[in-house]
């Protein structure tokens, strides 16, 4: 009997200390993670290689203390073996990001700065140069995604589930934005005119009168790039294409029936539709119409990624006297110039030479590289920032149909999703002042189908005197709103096969209609808002029958959100 008590203190006193090794090695990780990262975003490379070898050794120690025989005899007791199994897995993941991919990852960041323009030329032999470290990069943090994503966090204890899972959040934010730069350079080099001369249309939409896309499409240009030349060729505004009697493309019942035919005789009313690839169509097709021509493709910014473009410039913008910045262009582009400014044609002119001029700077390399692709890749992950390749590039599509540069594809999608999009409904420029929140949360999940409930909170931030503004900003008092409302529709699109029920605003049920397009079902209501109020509005939904993949959320942005990403199952 004192045997066998010897055996289990000496067994208990050697698993206490392995563990107390394995906890100071872990802790080691995390300060030389830390360090990693505040030297990677103050940008000091040169201290970065040491860094990384720290990291590499703390994290390698822990690997090692965590993968001998009395780890693995702890990883098979009961309680206590989901949470041993968990520690391993987040040591060997580290220690092979910190040998492998993070290194990659800040090889390709020490060409970053060979990509800014030079006399209006991008060097494309310098996306070559960083093509294979980002690759590298991207594929070491989309296999450590993986495995730790393989892992039960709701069977770890609580004080190792919260880090658990806000490592794997970092490191899948991270997986996504080096995925993209890695699908990016596959076809960039295509896309700035490597294979020859591209042309493509590069539209402005103005989110004080929102569409589904993002705004209106106050301006467009025709921007060609050849061999990495980058040229602005034609510039116009988007109210200047007018109506056609007819659409200029074929419409479908589903669209005529939820956007009417002003979808395809008006430039301006493209955008009612959350799939930006049919939206360029349309687009492209007014334009070619009026400018004969190919188009390669669209690219489009709305006025809060233009503003992101502007703080990452070495210096503020001045146009007509009006100095831009970070914090005024918003604010000069969707409002104060209406005010300053009383003829359209007046405020067109203004808006193209602001475009005009952000775009020279661009072209001349007047910005830090890095700050640009780091507000890019911000404008890219709030849905502000849309491309469609087109014509000869169409091609190309299909590397980038998992980014979120193209937006929601209703035709075809890898994932089930919930798209979420807002219309102005008074021809006005009054959703300036519109806030809104959405929330996408899975409810149960019976049989391998879940229940949803979507949410959004909508608030005006209107001036209570908003009735007195210019009726160009207040509209011409359509759809039944008064001088100073703000009215929009809301649409949700719910995902092939999956049901959306009645929508409540307050627990009151309020009118909706229902209506399908292209396999979705779409439930639409009217909202108006009075200076300063808030709506909180609210869907109950099923998923389709044996869907228990996570979900995306796509919500049309507005000033202060926008708001992408998945949504985990339930099941």
């Amino acid at each position: 009997m004192a045997a066998v008590i010897a055996v289990v203190v000496v067994a208990s006193a050697w698993t206490a200390y392995r563990a107390w090794t394995v906890q100071a090695a872990l802790l080691d990780t995390v300060d030389a993670a830390e360090r990693v990262r505040v030297a990677a975003t103050s940008r000091e490379t040169d201290a970065l290689p040491d860094l990384l070898d720290d990291l590499e050794q703390a994290s390698g120690q822990a690997d090692e203390r965590t993968h001998g025989p009395t780890w693995r005899v702890l990883g098979l007791l009961p309680y206590v073996g989901d949470d041993a199994g968990a520690v391993a897995m987040v040591s060997e993941v580290v220690h092979d990001l910190a040998g492998g991919g993070l290194e990659a990852a800040v090889q390709a960041a020490d060409g970053l700065g060979d990509l800014a323009p030079r006399d209006g030329r991008i060097d494309l032999s310098a996306l070559e140069t960083i093509a294979d470290p980002t690759s590298q990069a991207a594929a070491s943090l989309e296999s450590a995604a993986d495995r730790l994503n393989d892992v039960d966090t709701t069977r770890l204890v609580a004080p190792l589930r919260t880090p658990f899972r806000d490592l794997v959040g970092e490191i899948e934010e991270a997986d996504q934005a080096l995925g993209a730069a890695d699908a990016a350079l596959d076809v960039l080099p295509e896309i700035l005119g490597g294979d020859g001369q591209r042309n493509y249309l590069l539209v402005f939409q103005n989110n004080a009168e929102v569409r589904a896309t993002g705004g209106l499409p106050g301006s467009v240009a025709l921007v060609s790039a050849d061999d990495g030349a980058i040229s602005l060729e034609q510039q116009v505004a988007g109210n200047s294409f007018g109506r056609r009697e007819t659409p200029v493309l074929p419409l479908t019942p589903g669209e005529l029936n939820l956007y009417g035919v002003q979808f395809g005789t008006f430039f301006l009313n493209a955008g009612f539709t959350p799939d930006f690839s049919r939206a360029s169509e349309l687009w492209s097709a007014r334009w070619q119409e009026r400018f004969p021509g190919d188009v390669d493709g669209v690219l489009s910014l709305d006025t809060v990624a233009l503003s992101y473009v502007v703080a990452a410039l070495d210096e503020p913008v001045e146009v007509d006297g009006v100095v831009l910045d970070e914090s005024s262009v918003v604010d000069e582009l969707l409002h104060r110039t209406y005010l300053r400014l009383e003829e359209p044609a007046a405020q067109d002119r203004f808006f193209a030479a602001v475009s005009a001029a952000v775009f020279d700077r661009v072209r001349a390399g007047a910005f830090d590289v890095e700050d640009l692709f780091t507000v890019l890749a911000r404008a890219t992950r709030e849905g502000r920032m849309l491309f469609a390749a087109q014509g000869r590039n169409s091609q190309l599509a299909a590397p980038l149909t998992d980014e979120r540069i193209t937006g929601p594809d209703l035709a075809a999608s890898d994932a089930p999703q919930f798209v979420v999009t807002l219309d102005d409904k008074g021809a006005d420029k009054m959703t300036y002042f519109l806030r809104a929140r959405t929330r996408l949360m899975p409810r149960y999940c019976v049989g391998g189908r879940q229940a949803f409930e979507l949410s959004m909170r909508l608030q005006s931030t209107a001036p209570d005197d908003a009735a007195s503004l210019p009726s160009y900003v207040t509209g011409p008092g359509s759809s039944n709103n008064e001088p100073g409302q703000l009215a929009v529709t809301v649409n949700v699109y719910a995902p092939p096969g999956a049901q959306i029920g009645d929508v409540r605003q307050s627990e009151d049920p309020v009118p909706t209609a229902t209506q399908e397009l292209q396999g979705y079902t779409v439930s639409s209501v009217d909202v108006r808002l009075d200076p300063g109020q808030v709506v909180d509005l609210s869907w109950r939904a099923l998923g389709a029958s044996g869907e228990s993949a996570d979900h995306q959320l796509w919500v049309t942005p507005t000033l202060d959100s926008g708001e992408l990403g998945a949504v985990r199952s339930a099941c």
